[in-house]
């Protein structure tokens, strides 16, 4: 499974990871770091064991999320069987109609990382 982060989402992660460190300090930074690093490691093997994204139920694709904590989460999208690509880390205290916004039509202009 090949796994891409779109521009907004390397952004959302990097300012949430800022956060992170600078408001809770470094533990809570290299918590939500490894979280995020083995949420990653199991979508390379198990892609859809997220569930279904309902503020994206009617967008065409199929979209879906894995939590990281009680306040955000890593929302993605199966672009086929062998390409993920992650489109928001997202602020669950948000308008999830705005997650809309974050919608990419193809996986190809993201980032491998």
């Amino acid at each position: 499974m090949r796994i891409f982060w779109s521009t907004d989402a390397i952004e959302m992660a990097d300012a949430f990871l800022e956060e992170s460190k600078y408001v809770y300090g470094l533990k809570v930074f290299q918590k939500h770091l490894d979280k995020i690093k083995l949420i990653i490691h199991q979508l390379e093997k198990t892609p859809r064991s997220g569930p279904y994204e309902e503020a994206l139920s009617d967008e065409e694709g199929e979209f879906r999320f894995r939590l990281i904590n009680d306040r955000f989460k890593l929302v993605y999208r199966i672009i086929d069987e062998q390409t993920l690509l992650i489109i928001a880390l997202w602020d669950m205290r948000m308008n999830p109609e705005k997650l809309r916004l974050f919608v990419s039509d193809d996986g190809t202009g993201g980032y491998k990382l």
